[in-house]
Parts: C-alpha cells; structure tokens; sequence
C-alpha cells in the first residue's frame, strides 16, 4: 500500500497520499524485532514469522523515501533490513531468496517454497534501488547472481518461465519480469536476462495473438485454461510492457557488438571493406533510430544489414567462419 500511494504520490502531488505514506512507514518500522536477529514480522498477530515478503519490499519503501527527501535514518533503515534479510533468507551458495523463517514456531526457514516473487523483489526491489542509491557494487553483484538463480530454478528446457499459481500467486512471474527489468536498465550488460525476458513473451504472444481476445493464463508454457484470474492475467501484461521495454536495450547490445565485429574483421582483412562499409552504414541508421525511439525502424535496417550479409558471403567478400559468427549476433535480436 505504501508503495502504491508512494508512486499515486508522483502523479497528483496530492498531500493526502505523501501522509498516508509516513503513516503506513511509521507502523512497519514497529515490526521490526530481534527475534530471529531482527527482520519485519510478516503479521502482528505473530511477530516472531519474518519473511521475504515483509522484507524487500519495506527495503524499496524506505530507499525511496530516502530518494525522495534525504533522510539518512531511512537510509540506514533500507541497509539494516536488506543486511538481515541477506543473512537470514538468501542462500549464500547461489543467492536464492528463500521464503521466511519460522513460520510454524519451529525457528525453520521455509527453504521449500520457490516463489518468483521473491526473488523479484530482492533483484530490483531491494539490490537495484540500494545500488542506484549508494553506488556499491556488492548491490548489483547480488542483483545479478539471484536473478541468474531465478533465470536457472524457473525455467524449463526451453528458457520459459514454468511457475504457475493463481489468487496473489498469479501476480509473482509478473513481479520477478519488472524486476528483472529494472536491473537490465541499471546494467545492460545482463544481455542474457534482457532476452529471456523478451524469449518468455515473444512465446506466451504466439499462443494469444490470433485469440479473439487476448488473454493470459497461469501457465507461459502452453495452452490458456479458462477461467483466467486477474492476477494472472496482469502477470502477462507485466511481461508484454517490460518486454518491449527491453527490446531496444538488447538492439543497442546487438549493434554495438556488430560495429566492434565489423572493425576487426575489416582491419584482419577478413571482411571486404565495401562490405564492411555497406553493413557499418545499416548499423549506424539503425542506431540512429534507436536513439530516437524508432524500434520498427531499426530492426528494418537490421534485416538490410542481414541481406547485404548474405549477398557478400554469395560474392566471397565474406569468410563462411565470420559470416557464421555475425549471424549468430544477429539471431539474437532478430
């Protein structure tokens, strides 16, 4: 709630909703205990359950706030959580964001339950906002190894995301997909993350896009079952707005690699230089247009660059080897 009228917040500039937002901080900062070694009670009718859901998002919550004014107690309060959710709930082999700890009064982390939320976010909610913050890269690292984690644990065998769910679990894919997202935009190296993302819902479009109405189920892996919560279908149109968001980021990957290729096979003499100068040219209007938010544009230049590719390696100003391995650059943003 907190975060919701945090963001209502930005957009209406409306007085009511910054109170309600130091008022809900004020309560959940009262759940904070040393029971466990500290940590945020999921529930106040049972302090002693902390969890990762009462967690990183409070971490996000107090960040921003600190974002917004400058209050270095907020700082310090978005450090101790994160540290004690870090040590308590995140495997330190791989960085997996287990659920919480004694739920059933027993002291017993919940290692069991394997939620893409939670992983969510801890990636962007809780690493992504500290690092922007404080700019150490011990945030981003973290960041970086649980959403590979996340990448592995949730996947089948052909990179789509397999958890199912329904009521609030039909939200979580959505959730890890924003998150996710938002440490691709902090680092645009995470090229891999970047296009699973994009693999997910480039799979889950071709099963709706002829649909009469365009709807998306629990499953990503294959066909809707009726009914489709709202949850669930949120999740997928989380999935389609973040996807498009980083299909330009991936383009720049793409035409960045492809200009640093293009360079030293022209300068080891493996590539023509007419060649070479009519494929530089496709790239360079192809990064003109993705710099003005022309994605169409760019990915039509793109296919230019393919067929000036083809046609060179038809004439041998090309070696079968470095047109292979343009290709494959290529193939993966097109």
């Amino acid at each position: 709630m907190a975060l919701a009228l945090q963001r209502l917040h930005q957009f209406t500039n409306d007085p009511e909703h910054e109170q309600a937002v130091f008022t809900l901080w004020e309560d959940i900062k009262t759940g904070w205990s040393n029971e466990y070694g500290g940590g945020i009670a999921w529930n106040k009718s049972q302090l002693d359950y902390k969890n990762t859901p009462s967690n990183a998002p409070a971490v996000i919550l107090a960040t921003r706030l600190y974002q917004n004014y400058g209050n270095d107690e907020d700082l310090q309060w978005a450090k101790k959580i994160y540290n004690w959710l870090t040590d308590t709930l995140v495997d330190p082999t791989n960085g997996f964001v287990w659920d919480g700890i004694n739920r059933t009064g027993d002291g017993k982390i919940d290692k069991e339950w394997e939620f893409t939320y939670n992983q969510g976010v801890y990636i962007g909610g809780a690493s992504v906002e500290l690092y922007q913050v404080t700019g150490e890269e011990k945030y981003l690292n973290s960041a970086v190894r649980t959403a590979n984690t996340a990448k592995n644990i949730f996947s089948n065998h052909n990179h789509i995301i397999y958890e199912g769910g329904s009521g609030d679990g039909g939200l979580f894919k959505g959730i890890l997909v924003r998150y996710v997202t938002d440490l691709v935009k902090v680092d645009p190296s995470q090229e891999q993350l970047a296009q699973w993302i994009v693999d997910n819902a480039k799979n889950v479009w071709k099963k709706v896009k002829l649909d009469p109405e365009i709807l998306f189920g629990s499953s990503w892996e294959g066909k809707n079952k009726l009914p489709i919560e709202l949850s669930q279908q949120l999740s997928g149109v989380m999935l389609m707005e973040h996807a498009a968001q980083l299909e330009p980021i991936i383009l720049k990957q793409t035409t960045s690699s492809l200009e640093e290729h293009i360079a030293n096979y022209q300068e080891n003499n493996q590539l023509d230089k007419v060649l070479a100068k009519k494929l530089g040219n496709q790239v360079k209007q192809a990064n003109d247009h993705l710099d003005k938010g022309r994605l169409k544009q760019a990915v039509n230049h793109l296919e230019l660059f393919k067929k000036h590719l083809e046609k060179g390696l038809d004439k041998g100003a090309i070696t079968n080897k470095v047109y292979k391995a343009i290709q494959e650059i290529l193939n993966k943003s097109l």
